[in-house]
């Protein structure tokens, strides 16, 4: 008698409750480990919140996003890493959330779960998540940002373009590195052919002036010959001298 093993049937029959168990359940252990047993916040995020606190538009470690947030969610756990802690997770449930959403939506649901299932058993115990700053938030971001897109391009949903405008605009104050992701998704959309038919129409140019009044509080602070790019270069360059 051939016997099929609960999960492999699970997966099969019930794809997205797959993905909710696992995914929950490593939100749960990298939420409540570090509530626990903890005694110091972990890697960079003292910094994060410190440098969170002043609510700056922008530092030499980049773009303010990630520090605001920090700060946000330390304050309203009155002044706990557990808030920390929590948004971490938020983050890693939505960026699952988005990559299981897309998959579903170009490869099916089965296949889909198993993306995110090899995903989860890769950062449960690689990606540090707890220690949150600008890396831990452009995770979800990123995905949510793909997912968007090909609402847009691939389903051609023209109300996703304001969504995807405002969405890079996060991206992009929250990382540098989201210009080398942004660059790539402009290089694809150039490249294809069914991409490229959507620069005819005017939504990805109006997303694009979008994106930029998102950005714009950071983008005056670069532009302030006091605190912008030249400054952080030189502070960059300082400990060489």
């Amino acid at each position: 008698m051939l016997y099929v093993s609960i999960f492999v049937e699970l997966i099969r029959s019930r794809p997205a409750l797959a993905v909710w168990i696992a995914v929950i359940v490593q939100a749960a252990l990298w939420f409540l480990l570090p509530t626990i047993f903890y005694t110091a916040p972990p890697g960079d995020v003292p910094a994060v919140l410190a440098v969170g606190h002043e609510f700056q538009l922008g530092t030499y470690l980049g773009p303010p996003l990630a520090f605001w947030l920090a700060e946000v969610a330390f304050d309203i756990a009155g002044g706990r890493m557990i808030g920390v802690y929590l948004l971490s997770q938020i983050c890693v449930v939505v960026t699952y959330w988005a990559v299981f959403t897309l998959g579903r939506a170009v490869v099916g649901p089965t296949h889909a779960a198993l993306a995110v299932l090899l995903m989860v058993g890769v950062a449960a115990f690689t990606v540090p998540t707890p220690d949150f700053g600008p890396v831990i938030l452009t995770m979800p971001l990123w995905s949510i940002i793909l997912l968007h897109y090909w609402r847009a391009v691939g389903e051609n949903r023209r109300g996703y373009w304001l969504v995807l405008a405002i969405e890079i605009g996060l991206l992009l104050l929250t990382t540098y590195v989201g210009l080398i992701l942004i660059g790539l998704l402009v290089l694809f959309t150039i490249g294809h052919p069914r991409a490229r038919r959507a620069l005819r129409t005017s939504d990805p140019w109006i997303a694009a002036v979008v994106a930029v009044i998102v950005m714009l509080p950071h983008l005056v602070w670069l532009a302030d010959s006091s605190t912008g790019v030249m400054p952080v270069l030189a502070r960059l360059r300082a400990p060489e001298a």
